[in-house]
């Protein structure tokens, strides 16, 4: 049985390091989705939607592979540590 290609949405050294660990055959597809800060959400749900977002921006343009989004953030108790992305 053949699988989907899988991809990456992430240009994070350290994703891509982690998967390579696992000797896990991928290519790496930078997703250009617009992250979401909303402080009415919790940590966990704002990480939760910021991943979906970047995983589907890729999957919409590479429908028949397997995307993995994945998002980061800092945190201490409810406060947020929002840092915004730089070119």
């Amino acid at each position: 049985m053949k699988l989907p290609p899988l991809i990456l949405a992430s240009s994070s050294p350290r994703r891509s390091e982690l998967l390579k660990s696992l000797e896990l055959e991928f290519s790496v597809v930078p997703s250009d989705a617009t992250e979401v800060h909303d402080e009415n959400l919790t940590a966990a749900e704002v990480a939760q939607l910021n991943a979906y977002r970047k995983a589907r921006a890729v999957a919409k343009k590479l429908p028949d592979s397997l995307v993995l989004g994945a998002d980061t953030l800092v945190y201490t108790g409810t406060r947020v540590f929002w840092q915004t992305r730089q070119s």
